[in-house]
């Protein structure tokens, strides 16, 4: 009689590549959460400088031509 080996049959993921795939999913997360806040970050900023430009823009005397020669 030929002894049959025991075949081990892997059924399911293995508690390593579980691991392994929580912490490539934990990295992904950071850098999008990095990535977003960066992003909001230089939203604002855009929005700040914009608005102190309108507002030099604003205070600043406007300079405008009369002319004495009129049409007509």
């Amino acid at each position: 009689m030929k002894k049959k080996k025991k075949v081990r049959e892997e059924k399911g993921i293995t508690l390593i590549a579980l691991v392994i795939t929580i912490i490539v999913l934990l990295i992904l997360a950071g850098v999008t959460i990095s990535a977003v806040r960066r992003t909001k970050w230089n939203i604002d900023k855009c929005n700040r400088i914009k608005k102190t430009i309108r507002d030099r823009r604003c205070k600043r005397p406007s300079k405008v031509r009369y002319s004495s020669e009129t049409n007509g």
